[in-house]
């Protein structure tokens, strides 16, 4: 635990036991799946338009690629998950390849799991689509916040665009409060781009809610 977040002495035992009791779960839920010496795969993939994506990717048993994380689980951990699939199975096609992320959750500790891929041959297609995003973003300052993104397109997905619209715009605009992360909107980023108190109507008419579709849509099956 970092300093200043537990009492000393005694007012802090209950809480660094419940740290500790929930580090040895995340180690001991892992642990059939960490069986013999991790290894790592090397990425060179094709893509459609010629380029080549390169890279590693470490912690892989079997066909597993496994991290094992105190943190608490969010959009860009989801995101990093759903990458790093596309990247193997563009690789390795042939192999049901599945990522787990144990981490904390809410108030507990579990098992993020993503994959397999269900359509393998689609992996470089897509690889392709998001590295396409990651141009655009290149060229000028996308409005596309993560943790928001992942909101609005689960939102889609479950309840459709109204429904969807309106609570994305709620957790923009959500108030600070101290057992909560804060709202994206107070993000450095965010301000240095578009200034305090960005407006979520702002961020709809820049095409928020279309690149938000585009970057979850499909690691959202």
């Amino acid at each position: 635990s970092r300093a200043g977040l537990l009492g000393p002495g005694e007012l802090g035992n209950k809480g660094r036991a419940n740290i500790v009791d929930r580090v040895a779960t995340l180690i001991g839920g892992t642990q059939a799946r960490r069986e013999g010496e991790p290894t790592t795969l090397d990425i060179d993939v094709l893509l459609l338009d010629g380029r080549r994506l390169t890279g590693t990717i470490s912690g892989i048993y079997d066909h597993t690629a496994l991290t094992v994380t105190y943190s608490s689980v969010r959009a860009k951990h989801r995101l990093r998950d759903w990458i790093r699939l596309l990247a193997l199975t563009a690789q390795n096609p042939e192999q049901d390849w599945e990522i787990r992320t144990a981490a904390k959750i809410g108030r507990d500790v579990a098992q993020l799991v993503t994959g397999p891929l269900t359509e393998p041959t689609a992996a470089q297609v897509l690889l392709t689509q998001l590295v396409e995003l990651r141009d655009e973003g290149l060229t000028g300052p996308l409005p596309l916040p993560t943790e928001l993104s992942h909101t609005f397109a689960t939102g889609l997905r479950n309840s459709g665009p109204i429904r969807a619209s309106a609570a994305a715009e709620r957790e923009w605009h959500r108030a600070r409060n101290d057992g909560a992360p804060p709202p994206e909107r107070d993000g450095l980023e965010v301000v240095k781009i578009w200034g305090p108190n960005l407006a979520y109507s702002t961020l709809r008419s820049e095409g928020f809610e279309a690149l938000a579709s585009r970057l979850w849509d499909r690691a959202l099956d």
